[in-house]
């Protein structure tokens, strides 16, 4: 796993991206794709039908994503840009489903 999504964030590399027995839909995307300029819900949305959805890493990506400082976190990750995320880390300390 060279390409992709892993050459771009090597530094950072979460685990569940190293997992060679689940594969993400993602690792040999384009990163521009994950990261668009501006960051948008358009493009969020793209990737959300694109990779994310029935990726076998989806839960624990978006979980990571969650975990990770708002304002450190760029791109989309588990087809949520910043915005999306801070209201999702939002409503699960507020007890939302």
């Amino acid at each position: 796993m060279t390409g992709g999504m892993i050459a771009v964030i090597a530094g950072a590399v979460p685990g569940f991206l190293r997992d060679r027995a689940a594969r993400p839909a993602c690792v040999d995307a384009d990163p521009d794709d994950f990261f668009p300029e501006p960051e948008s819900v358009a493009a969020a949305a793209a990737v959300r039908v694109l990779y994310c959805q029935g990726c076998a890493v989806y839960g624990p990506c978006l979980d990571w994503a969650l975990s990770q400082p708002v304002d450190k976190l760029h791109g989309l990750w588990a087809g949520t840009n910043q915005g999306m995320r801070r209201r999702l880390r939002h409503a699960r300390t507020q007890g939302a489903p």
